[in-house]
């Protein structure tokens, strides 16, 4: 009897798991296919799992509504997507290729662009935003350790790597249109290990509080 109700529990947790991950959060939203046709429905997007055996881009799951079947729509055969308060571009870049998918997270002449996936190498491509930052327009930026990565550029294929060599700079540029934010990074009272503090104000107008609850 106490195996039985052992295998029951095991079973039990292993269903779970297998429920949660094979769960999809659905939103609304929309993606322009490579054409600029638009579409509208729910989709769906997860963060893929850096690994160099992937031999394709990334994709999103589409569906038209919530009785129609879905369908998987690879990196390829997308020029961007919307999904919720979220949007995303295609970069075209080779080091990227494998993980296309970028959020636009300040979209200006200047703009900055997160990834949840860090490649190890990046080519600086030329473009007038990155000869405004003041960046060499040639070789290769290396990226800091992490899984994660913000660039900046004035399209997702003219990029750049943001870096906390770079970051007064270049978040001056991207964020030219709030000279109080501007101040602020200017003084140092944002740095690049608290640029999520900063993309909040610049977002909001609100000064978030720091780890030990003092105001920037």
């Amino acid at each position: 009897m106490r195996s039985f109700l052992l295998l029951l529990c095991i079973f039990s947790v292993t269903f779970s798991a297998k429920a949660q991950l094979f769960s999809k959060s659905w939103q609304q939203g929309y993606y322009c296919d490579a054409s600029g046709h638009k579409f509208s429905g729910l989709l769906h997007h997860a963060q893929p799992e850096a690994s160099v055996f992937k031999k394709r881009g990334d994709y999103i799951t589409f569906k038209a509504d919530q009785n129609t079947k879905q369908v998987k729509i690879h990196s390829d055969s997308i020029s961007a997507f919307v999904i919720g308060a979220d949007s995303f571009t295609v970069s075209h870049l080779k080091p990227l290729e494998k993980f296309p998918f970028l959020q636009v997270v300040i979209n200006r002449p200047v703009k900055l662009f997160f990834s949840g996936i860090t490649p190890s190498v990046i080519p600086i491509v030329g473009g007038p935003a990155l000869a405004i930052a003041g960046s060499a327009i040639a070789g290769v930026a290396i990226s800091a350790p992490g899984n994660s990565a913000y660039y900046f550029g004035s399209d997702p294929d003219n990029l750049m790597l943001l870096t906390n060599k770079n970051f007064i700079e270049v978040m001056t540029l991207v964020m030219a249109d709030k000279p109080d934010v501007v101040e602020k990074v200017k003084n140092k009272a944002f740095k690049y290990r608290t640029l999520p503090d900063l993309l909040m104000y610049y977002q909001t107008g609100v000064m978030p509080k720091k780890q030990n609850d003092d105001i920037y």
